[in-house]
């Protein structure tokens, strides 16, 4: 699942400033999020998900709303065998604190008649403070 994609212009600076509290607490919730995954469990997965978001899962149509992106998670790891292991590898906040992206790797493995696994690099947006 790609939630948004970007990518950093060639020279771009990288920050070696302390991380700040809104960097610290979007890494936690990152990895409650990498945890909930390991752990297949939809239903907190889902909890990350807000009221309105739109994602759009390889299906024929985006999946909208925090109760049907739960649905997807909970339906997902239903299926014996079902992996979605993920990584964070970067944390990125606007100097206005209240936008961070995360970006990191997934595996899924979904064990299905006519499935292959698929891994891919994507990005989440985190709106902080909006849980």
């Amino acid at each position: 699942m790609t939630l948004c994609g970007g990518g950093c212009a060639r020279g771009a600076r990288v920050s070696t400033a302390p991380p700040t509290s809104t960097e610290r607490a979007v890494r936690a919730a990152a990895a409650e999020w990498v945890r909930a995954a390991a752990e297949r469990d939809g239903e907190a997965m889902g909890a990350y998900f807000a009221e309105d978001a739109f994602v759009m899962y390889p299906r024929p149509q985006p999946t909208v709303g925090r109760a049907a992106n739960t649905a997807v998670w909970v339906t997902l790891f239903a299926r014996p065998g079902a992996l979605h292991p993920l990584t964070t590898d970067s944390v990125v906040v606007a100097r206005s604190g209240d936008l961070a992206y995360v970006t990191g790797r997934w595996h899924l493995s979904a064990p299905a008649a006519g499935t292959q696994p698929a891994t891919d690099v994507g990005a989440a947006t985190w709106q902080c403070g909006a849980r």
